[in-house]
């Protein structure tokens, strides 16, 4: 594990918390705007040893010179899995921050180790980002809600993702959130489906654009409507309408 920069990612004591990515650096949804994608091309080949099988190469077209976590594609990091048994200290851990623990190639069987260290680890936190929550299976539909120390969550980048909440609303999970980041397009949640804990931030890097302040205002006065705690990305501009920060959610 590794400290992050996510700034919603934070320890009990307040400290920056840990990303965690069994999985490699790595997602086959192909985002145009991924952060993750960057700067896997940037250092993967710094932090990876493992390189693109034959059939790899052939079947999805990766670049053999350079690391599957270069290449962002999912594979197992053998060494990461039982990292959080090492960290004694209660730590809030994003896990597969670099990465997405429901794609498509990645097997169940991956996902069941990472399970068992983190049914046996309650002293932290996990928080969990998908954008493919249709590939929870049924067993761990049952599985997750138990744990009242993890977070699921949906990206929604636009409306038309909102199909993602409706996916994540049949866990039935003690703690959900729901990250609208880059938020690219108005996003209305239904009333009956909203999560513990919503997070806004803007889009990053070269040409990137700012929400409209609509956008974001909307989600703050109906998140204000049914007492959901926001977190405001600091990479929003504070303009017209002005955006409040509600106090940061408890993990715990």
């Amino acid at each position: 594990m590794s400290r992050t920069n996510v700034e919603w990612c934070v320890n009990p004591d307040g400290s920056r918390g840990f990303g965690l990515n069994p999985f490699g650096w790595g997602c086959t949804h192909d985002c145009s705007y991924c952060y993750a994608n960057t700067d896997a091309k940037r250092f993967g080949d710094f932090i990876c040893n493992q390189y693109p099988t034959e059939e790899q190469v052939a079947r999805y077209g990766l670049d053999p010179k350079h690391t599957l976590c270069w290449n962002f594609f999912p594979h197992l990091h053998e060494e990461r899995i039982e990292q959080p048994l090492k960290r004694k200290k209660p730590t809030t851990v994003f896990l597969g921050s670099m990465s997405d623990l429901w794609d498509s190639h990645v097997p169940m069987a991956w996902r069941q180790r990472m399970w068992d260290v983190v049914q046996i680890t309650p002293r932290h936190t996990y928080i969990i980002l998908t954008k493919q929550p249709q590939l929870i299976t049924a067993f761990e539909a049952k599985l997750l809600p138990s744990w009242p120390n993890v977070w699921v969550g949906v990206t929604l980048n636009r409306q038309e993702d909102i199909w993602r909440v409706e996916q994540l609303d049949r866990l039935i999970c003690r703690h959900t959130l729901v990250s609208c980041e880059p938020l690219l397009g108005p996003v209305t949640l239904p009333i009956t489906r909203w999560p513990s804990w919503l997070i806004i931030g803007a889009q990053t890097g070269a040409g990137a654009n700012q929400p409209e302040a609509s956008w974001v205002q909307t989600l703050l006065d109906d998140a204000d409507f049914v007492n959901v705690p926001v977190f405001v990305k600091d990479n929003l501009k504070r303009s017209e309408p002005k955006c409040r920060e509600l106090p940061y959610l408890e993990t715990r």
